[in-house]
């Protein structure tokens, strides 16, 4: 996990424990936070509803939870439960699906999060998709990027390893979808995309596949 991620001052580290497969981590983390009434977080909760935050209007159907000085932008949409945690921004037209947890200081603009652990200072703005994936701390996901989160023969998938001279099988996630798992200060180029269960270590730039770009001229 050390080669992935700095844990040390994100809120939730216990939601990685001793391996990488989150998601039913992430659901007993917002499970325990529904049932705290007296949250220190602001707290929303609406069936398919308009809510109006700091002058601004979202959309909400199911709960969502904010840390302190979290600014959302409008056309906002959430379904299901998320929490977004301080000094985060949120918009314009950002659009989030099933559970997630967003880090403190992110910004996420126009893009579609959908049932992932985002870590703190992460940057994904201008049209991406992230399903089902981890970003470690500060990741900057350029315009265009996709993590791809279902395999074509709708097996489950398998998280595989890709340092930059190592690709090796880490284990069989035993999920339908899985996207990506990004270490902390990563990076992407424009129009890039991760394979369902890929796994990159900290500081790595995420870029074109060159044979296939070649095979196309």
């Amino acid at each position: 996990m050390k080669e992935l991620f700095d844990l040390s001052k994100f809120r939730f580290p216990e939601l990685l424990g001793d391996n990488l497969l989150f998601h039913d981590r992430l659901s007993r983390l917002l499970a325990k936070l529904r049932r705290h009434e007296s949250s220190i977080f602001v707290r929303f909760k609406e069936s398919g509803k308009t809510v109006s935050f700091n002058g601004i209007t979202f959309y909400l159907n199911g709960e969502l939870f904010l840390g302190e000085n979290v600014k959302i932008k409008p056309g906002c949409v959430f379904e299901g439960t998320a929490f977004i945690d301080d000094n985060s921004v949120i918009g314009p037209f950002a659009y989030f699906r099933g559970e997630n947890v967003i880090g403190k200081n992110c910004g996420i603009g126009r893009s579609e999060v959908k049932s992932s652990l985002i870590m703190d200072g992460v940057k994904i703005h201008h049209n991406s998709y992230i399903g089902d994936s981890i970003l470690g701390n500060r990741v900057n996901i350029a315009a265009g990027f996709v993590a791809a989160n279902l395999r074509f023969d709708d097996e489950t998938v398998n998280l595989y390893y890709r340092g930059r001279n190592d690709f090796k099988f880490i284990c069989d996630s035993k999920r339908r979808k899985f996207g990506a798992v990004i270490g902390d200060d990563c990076k992407t180029m424009v129009n890039t995309y991760t394979m369902p269960g890929w796994v990159y270590p900290k500081g790595s730039v995420i870029a074109y596949d060159i044979n296939r770009i070649i095979q196309k001229l």
